[in-house]
């Protein structure tokens, strides 16, 4: 029986990394000490949130933070891995296929953590929309018992169908690409850009939904601070997010289409720089990734910080029968609900 001789040095990844890895690596560390520090104060502010329509929306990014740091910690493996191990002694060269498959999945795991932090970060936006939904527009219609009405449907399908969508883009890419195809049995190079295709499909399709799901957070933050706005009422979670988080998230999508065909070309036009080229932009997502999301982060929990800034306030007086009365926060009930002024 062969044996495998392993001999861990604590240096291997300082010694042989190159300049671009341990910068990514060094990034991820100050990455998830960052995400750590915002999702205790994520998990602060929704202990202090008044009510359930409040704390929703903190419960959110608190889980996107979570998800962000533990993506950082499967990013940093999937780096690591290989230097750590540098040094085996293997007889058999499937083994070595193995360890580097390994680190495969690690950044595959890692990259769907990544698109999970974007995804509840986006839910997170949903959430305060549809709060503020209900407490300044009360003629909003509704349907179920529930009081959800047909757009936040629609919000929670697209969330759905893109949380579908980038556990298949990245199962498929896991088991039917890269080294986990070299140890198949007689797969031919027909096969293996077969699957390349399919993998690159999938990828498209989840890009196309999460497209989809930005044009849906933008639209809908415009209409409602729109109509917010009609009223003359100053409403600072309707603007934070039409002013703020859509041109951030439409930025981060507008990148990552760019980065997926970027990378769609090189795979299937590789040149003798390829590998370098592939470093750099990695380096480069890896700055725009953390830019954007602790840039969301933030400023959701600057809505957080106090319990004023949920509170309307109307530019001037309006009659009665013009629209309906809008308590103050302080008087409203904890779902945010407003009652009709009888004429």
């Amino acid at each position: 029986m062969e044996t495998i001789t392993i001999r861990r040095r604590e240096d291997d990844f300082a010694m042989y990394a190159t300049s671009i890895d341990k910068a990514i690596a060094g990034l991820e560390s100050v990455y998830m000490l960052i995400g750590l520090v915002l999702f205790v104060l994520s998990i602060s502010s929704a202990t202090r949130a008044q009510s359930l329509g409040r704390r929703s929306p903190f419960v959110a990014i608190a889980i996107a933070l979570a998800s962000f740091v533990i993506g950082c910690g499967l990013n940093i493996g999937a780096l690591a891995l290989p230097y750590l191990i540098r040094n085996v002694q293997f007889r058999n060269p499937v083994s070595t296929l193995k360890i580097f498959h390994s680190s495969d999945g690690l950044r595959g795991a890692g990259a769907f953590f990544d698109d999970f932090s974007h995804m509840a970060a986006l839910s997170s936006a949903f959430l305060i929309m549809w709060n503020r939904g209900a407490a300044l527009l009360p003629r909003q219609r509704r349907l179920g018992s529930l009081g959800i009405d047909g757009k936040a449907m629609l919000d929670i399908s697209l969330l759905v169908v893109q949380f579908i969508m980038a556990i298949a883009a990245v199962s498929y890419a896991a088991v039917n690409t890269g080294l986990a195809v070299v140890t198949v049995p007689g797969i031919t190079l027909g096969e293996i850009v077969r699957r390349e295709h399919t993998a690159l499909s999938l990828l498209y399709v989840y890009v196309a939904i999460t497209g989809v799901v930005v044009a849906d957070v933008t639209v809908s933050a415009l209409v409602l601070h729109r109509r917010v706005s009609r009223l003359n009422i100053r409403d600072a979670p309707t603007r934070y997010v039409a002013s703020y988080l859509a041109p951030l998230w439409i930025v981060h999508f507008l990148f990552s289409l760019a980065i997926v065909i970027w990378s769609a070309w090189q795979t299937f036009h590789p040149t003798t720089s390829s590998s370098h080229n592939v470093e750099v932009v990695n380096l480069i997502s890896v700055i725009e990734y953390g830019i954007v999301f602790f840039s969301i982060s933030s400023i959701i929990l600057m809505l957080g910080a106090s319990r004023t800034v949920w509170r309307t306030v109307t530019d001037e007086a309006k009659p009665a029968h013009d629209f309906q009365n809008i308590r103050r926060s302080s008087t409203l009930n904890d779902d945010y609900q407003l009652d009709d002024m009888k004429g």
